[in-house]
């Protein structure tokens, strides 16, 4: 039988520099090759006997035999699903909330902050807010606010602008349940995304203003360079409501605009729009949704110019709509050149609900997304970025309906129609209580989607890939004091053919060119990609090696166990490739792990 060439690892103390023939790695993992070695040059010579191409790859490999599990019908949330984030304790992430925070660490991946106003380490329902990041899920940033309880600290939560130039995005947190000023008064503060230091400290006027139940990072309104910091205080149906704006770079008021209706709600809703009026100052959309111009609870939308002036206001149709509910810019849906809006009214038409997108041109509607009764569709809304790079921007809209699991729906920019569905699992989940746009989180050049899932469990959040995954995971991170396990869902394979899942410790960029094709690992100098060759299918690595089934699916895992404790603190990201006649095909996108007590 025919010889490939063997393929010949280097192996200096910790380093590992691949030969030249790792260019032919896919002649040498038993195909048309009698053998393949590796060999250490501090060690001895592994080689691993191939056997002839007439002869089952399961017969040489017996774990082989375990490696193609069936799936059950693939699901838009099981390959697209990029993380999960679990709370900490019970009822901890109760209320999420779910914003991007710009890429707070710079490295390339967009990070998230999340809101959990109802945390009660510092008691009853204080409040706290974790950064996490887009790269591998690990916490950046912990913040417990003023650690008061009923402050409801990270009820608002926004990010992604400069507050303070020092080239790193920073962010702002509301607690509109802080009593400085009195009950219900509240707070925002804003924190330094380089240091995290507590960058300014704002506060409501009076008792029951509800200082900081909405807030956004604003552009520069005063031309210093510097984002500003927006924050509604709808005076929860007790007032009329107002929405001010500080400085980013002094702290001072520099515009206050008030409701004019009582129990209103005037800045419920709070969006930063760019500048639609194109007056060189960036503009804003303020949600009312209990006034009642249409019916009690009507509710009302306001586009204002950053100079303070009323463009628009748009009426919800009929009482008990609640329009405005909640407001976001969703990017230039309809190629125009200016920014448009999205606005919900959840309880519309026996709590169906409905969404609209609104030209920020002349504010006439371009898209309307409606629900079922119940669903409670529009309770949030959310910009996407431009998934298909047609040069419109998508949207999502979420729902709470109160007999099922919740749902998020995708929208196409262009044609307003539906591109991706993702439903909770159980029906007390809450999938959707809040969605957000945090950009590019796993770093494929495709915005991503996250979603806050209040009712499961200790609270989750699940972030979703805009476009089809190959490789997902079920956990980002597992703990070396115990035996667990990471399931890989192997998808998009050519049915029957063969696949090998292997990983890094070297990062992910800019990855590694092999027989034509990227890999998506930086594999050169690597100490853990010839592991995962010399053992396939071994006692860390199950079913790595295998073939697809006939809907080019499969399973394997990386398991954990308490010997690992010198493993602590390290990622490794895994991705598979497709190998058949002298050929490497393709390659999964990566999924990073993180080693943790």
């Amino acid at each position: 039988m025919p010889n490939g060439p063997n393929l010949h690892f280097t192996w200096a103390k910790k380093a590992l520099r691949q030969a030249p023939s790792l260019g032919r790695l896919s002649q040498s993992i038993c195909n048309e090759a009698e053998t393949f070695s590796i060999t250490p040059s501090l060690s001895r010579k592994y080689d691993m006997r191939c056997p002839p191409r007439a002869w089952p790859l399961a017969a040489v490999f017996p774990a082989l035999a375990l490696c193609v599990s069936p799936l059950s019908a693939q699901t838009e949330r099981a390959t697209h699903l990029i993380y999960q984030f679990d709370g900490p304790n019970l009822g901890a992430w109760a209320d999420l909330k779910v914003r991007g925070a710009g890429d707070i660490d710079q490295d390339g991946y967009a990070d998230i902050i999340v809101g959990a106003p109802k945390d009660g380490t510092n008691g009853s329902e204080s409040g706290r807010v974790d950064v996490i990041s887009g790269r591998d899920g690990s916490l950046l940033y912990r913040f417990e606010g003023f650690k008061k309880k009923w402050d409801r600290f990270g009820w608002s939560v926004d990010g992604g602008r400069d507050v303070n130039l020092d080239g790193h995005p920073d962010f702002a947190i509301g607690a509109w349940g802080h009593d400085k000023n009195g009950s219900k008064s509240g707070a925002v503060q804003v924190f330094s995304g380089k240091t995290g230091k507590v960058l300014w400290t704002f506060y409501g006027d009076s008792q029951d203003d509800y200082f900081g139940e909405s807030v956004r990072l604003i552009g520069d309104m005063n031309r210093d360079g510097r984002a500003e910091i927006a924050v509604g205080a709808p005076q929860n149906y007790k007032g009329k409501g107002y929405v001010r704006i500080f400085s980013g770079s002094t702290g001072k008021v520099l515009l206050t605009v008030r409701g004019s209706y009582n129990s209103g709600t005037f800045g419920h809703g709070l969006a930063t729009l760019e500048d639609i009026n194109f007056d060189l100052k960036p503009d804003f959309a303020i949600g009312a949704p209990g006034e009642s111009s249409n019916g009690k609870n009507s509710g009302s939308l306001y586009i204002f110019s950053g100079t303070g002036k009323l463009l628009k206001r748009i009426t919800g149709k009929k009482a008990g709509e609640n329009f405005g509910w909640h407001v976001d810019a969703v990017g230039d849906v309809n190629r125009d050149g200016r920014p448009d809006i999205i606005t919900g009214a959840p309880f519309a038409n026996a709590k169906a609900g409905y969404a609209e997108v609104l030209s920020g041109a002349d504010f006439r509607t371009l898209h309307r997304v409606s629900g079922k009764p119940g669903d409670e569709l529009g309770r949030t809304v959310s910009h996407v970025g431009d998934l298909d790079r047609d040069g419109n921007w998508e949207f999502a809209v979420g729902t709470h309906p109160a007999s099922g699991p919740g749902y998020v729906l995708v929208m196409d920019g262009k044609s307003g129609k539906q591109l991706m569905r993702f439903v909770g699992k159980k029906k007390s989940d809450g999938f959707g209580w809040w969605i957000g746009g945090p950009g590019d989180v796993n770093g494929d050049g495709t915005p991503d989607i996250a979603v806050s899932i209040h009712g499961r469990g200790n609270g989750s959040i699940e972030v979703y890939s805009g476009k089809r995954l190959d490789l997902s995971t079920d956990k980002h991170a597992l703990s070396i004091s115990k035996s667990q396990k990471q399931v890989f869902t192997l998808s998009g394979g050519t049915p029957n053919a063969y696949y090998f899942v292997t990983g890094s410790l070297s990062d992910t960029r800019p990855g590694t060119w092999i027989a034509g094709t990227l890999i998506p690992l930086n594999l050169n100098g690597d100490i853990y990609f010839p592991l995962t060759l010399e053992y396939p299918n071994g006692p860390f690595l199950k079913n790595n090696l295998g073939t697809f089934d006939s809907k080019g699916r499969a399973t394997a895992a990386f398991i954990t166990s308490p010997v690992s404790a010198p493993l602590l603190g390290l990622r490794i990201d895994h991705a598979w490739v497709e190998f058949g006649g002298n050929l490497l095909k393709k390659a999964s996108n990566p999924v990073p792990l993180r080693l943790v007590p």
